[in-house]
């Protein structure tokens, strides 16, 4: 096994990863935009306006994710592009809800719930108008601030909806970025599991030379931390190692190291100090004490 060797994606990807894509565009897109759109609009708590927009980020970045997942997508830039290209085509969609929502409010014309869907469907197919109709509303303006109720419009208005969406489109980027980056086995076509197996081990006086260590294939001081980890009733901060196996039996784990910190009796799982790098089985048996399934004891070539 080479040494320091992370894991390092590919790049590849399954063509499936746009038709995900495409129906998440077509599908979800519109349902969270118009949700999103009448929480944010009727909502008078700025913070949970800021919730609001954080959580619609959030899904459709997570969609994101589930899409590489199913199309195999290992390459993060792709990902990453695809997610703001999808964020974009979902604020174009909530401006075509949110519109029809401000012009009957101002005017005070009461229609039926159809006809601002209707009206929405108009504008999805109308850009010039939709554009239009937004100058109007930032030359306007919408809300109201300070004692004097200045109406804020023109370019501050646009620095407002500039961050809205930076918000949500960096929360969806944030949602998404982990799957193309996880685990995956060349080999069998497949992702690593996804539960790993866990032990944990006591901290070092040096992490920095622990590190050094498992970099250069040593395991020693690992497996000793761990074994002193299960002598001990605990009390005290731990690593958390997760070892991650292949879906072919010939490939090594993927070692990931969480700091534990311990609060009250308490554990929560805090800092990664190491993600994905590669144990041959052996190692990774020596360490867990033999906790490791069957199944990946024999890996002892890269996989990447």
């Amino acid at each position: 096994m080479e040494k320091h060797f992370y894991y390092k994606p590919s790049g590849k990807f399954s063509p499936l990863f746009f038709v995900y894509a495409l129906l998440i565009v077509v599908a979800v897109v519109p349902i969270i935009s118009a949700v999103y759109i009448y929480l944010s609009y009727y909502t008078p708590i700025v913070y949970l306006k800021i919730f609001v927009t954080i959580g619609c980020g959030i899904a459709m970045g997570f969609l994101m994710g589930f899409a590489a997942k199913l199309g195999k997508a290992r390459n993060p830039m792709l990902v990453l592009v695809s997610t703001v290209a999808v964020m974009c085509i979902a604020k174009y969609v909530q401006w075509t809800v949110y519109i029809p929502l401000v012009f009957y409010d101002s005017y005070r014309i009461n229609v039926t719930f159809s006809d601002r869907f209707l009206t929405s469907l108009y504008l999805l197919a109308e850009p010039g108008t939709v554009f239009e109709m937004a100058s109007v509303i930032n030359a306007a303006g919408i809300w109201s601030m300070g004692r004097g109720m200045t109406a804020v419009s023109g370019v501050p208005l646009f620095a407002v909806w500039a961050m809205e969406f930076a918000a949500m489109t960096g929360a969806a980027c944030m949602a998404a970025r982990e799957k193309p980056r996880f685990p995956f086995c060349e080999d069998s076509n497949a992702w690593y599991g996804k539960k790993p197996d866990r032990v944990e081990a006591g901290i070092p006086g040096n992490f920095e030379h622990l590190k050094a260590a498992i970099e250069n294939g040593r395991h020693g001081e690992l497996a000793h931390l761990a074994r002193l980890a299960k002598e001990k009733d605990g009390g005290a901060d731990l690593l958390s190692l997760l070892f991650y196996k292949s879906p072919s039996p010939a490939q090594p784990y993927y070692l990931q190291i969480n700091q534990v910190k311990i609060n009250r009796g308490k554990k929560k799982e805090g800092k990664t100090l190491l993600k994905y790098i590669a144990v041959d089985g052996e190692s990774a048996k020596e360490i867990t004490g033999g906790g490791l399934s069957a199944a990946g004891l024999q890996r002892d070539k890269t996989c990447g």
